[in-house]
């Protein structure tokens, strides 16, 4: 009996395999070369995952087969995420399956590519772009670091840290720091054996005596002047 069962699972399981191997497919293509008013074959793919995506949507409701949207390689750029949700399902048991082409790499990417650089008398590369708060910057494929140079000497810190809202933060010599502008992008960074911390400038002002006094953003300074382990004392580095 147990031998009989077992030729009948495997001939099930061959039956299956069989059935399987002839389901066929309808395939769309994607690639950065194309254009969304193709028609998304391989010969005409669309350029955009966001139209493949809507197109797939529309075809999925009366699909016979199951569907396959093939990604070339290359760089995919998005404004926003690209989500799924119940509407990329199979319908009537097939499948929606996205796959990059064999042998290729597609890269979904929300950054944006930062042109117009030019050099200014002292050697330095700027530009303009219209981004609030840029934290990623990436030089041919190198997460580069940001604009960043050492909290002065002599530097102290002032306030009580008994309310989260206090006014508290740091004290520098000299001058120079009153005059920096957008002193609300500055940011310090706090490192201590195996804790890195970030915290964010309010504002910057004389303070009298030749130096400044730096306010610190709240509560971010507070709770890392306060909690447990390693706390921040002063900043090892301004960016």
């Amino acid at each position: 009996m147990r031998g009989r069962f077992n030729r009948l699972h495997a001939m099930l399981l061959v039956a299956a395999l069989v059935a399987l191997s002839a389901r066929g497919e309808t395939a769309f293509y994607v690639s950065p070369g194309g254009a969304d008013a193709n028609t998304g074959t391989k010969e005409a793919p669309f350029r955009t995952l966001g139209r493949a995506q809507t197109f797939v949507r529309e075809k999925a409701a009366a699909m016979q087969e199951d569907i396959t949207v093939y990604v070339s390689g290359g760089v995919y750029r998005l404004k926003r995420p690209l989500v799924f949700t119940q509407q990329d399902s199979g319908r009537n048991g097939h499948a929606i399956i996205w796959k990059a082409v064999e042998g290729e790499k597609p890269v979904l990417s929300g950054g944006i590519v930062v042109e117009g650089w030019t050099q200014d008398a002292e050697g330095r590369w700027q530009t303009k772009v219209d981004v609030e708060d840029m934290r990623q910057f990436y030089v041919n494929g190198t997460r580069a670091q940001r604009a960043r140079g050492a909290f002065p000497e002599g530097g102290g810190r002032y306030g009580e840290m008994q309310a989260i809202d206090a006014d508290a933060g740091h004290t520098a010599p000299g001058e120079a720091m009153a005059d920096w502008r957008n002193s609300g992008d500055i940011e310090f960074g706090y490192l201590s054996s195996w804790s890195h911390m970030i915290c964010k400038v309010k504002s910057i002002a004389r303070g009298g005596a030749g130096g400044v006094k730096i306010a610190m953003q709240q509560p971010g300074f507070f709770l890392a002047s306060r909690k447990e382990g390693r706390q921040a004392e002063l900043p090892s580095y301004i960016e």
